[in-house]
């Protein structure tokens, strides 16, 4: 297996785990898994980066066009949770529109979970550029 496949394998493995991990810790409610909210989404996104390793020969890189489209999904995978981050960073700073969302936003609390889908789609790309065959370049 190329270098390359392997880490993107690892890492979009690492993706997909994540969306069985808690995202947030609601007060009074518990812990949100993320399968709960968009992991979903952002499971199937890692399962199609984790697919396009499997095309043409294992010990072969990916092509381009298949390391782009794979890199797009981890990076989109990545974007999504991040704006549910960002979302509640701002419905905590008063940004909400309703007293709900003000106050469940100051009772939520970030888990690893989410961040390791971040961290895994933002690095894939360039764990998948960094490791590629250096002699086809």
């Amino acid at each position: 297996m190329s270098k390359q496949k392997f880490v993107v394998f690892l890492i979009a493995i690492i993706g997909m785990i994540a969306t069985f991990l808690p995202w947030y810790e609601i007060g009074g409610y518990g812990m949100v898994m993320g399968y709960e909210s968009i992991g979903w989404v952002t499971f199937i996104l890692f399962a199609v980066t984790f697919l396009f390793g499997f095309r043409k020969e294992l010990r072969k890189d990916m092509t381009m066009g298949l390391l782009y489209l794979g890199s797009g999904c981890s990076l989109l995978a990545a974007f999504m949770v991040l704006w549910q981050l960002i979302m509640l960073y701002l419905n905590r700073e008063g940004a909400g529109m309703t007293v709900a969302s003000d106050t469940l936003a100051h009772e939520t609390r970030v888990l690893y979970g989410a961040y390791q889908v971040v961290i895994a789609g933002i690095c894939l790309p360039f764990g998948a550029l960094l490791f590629r065959n250096k002699s086809k370049r």
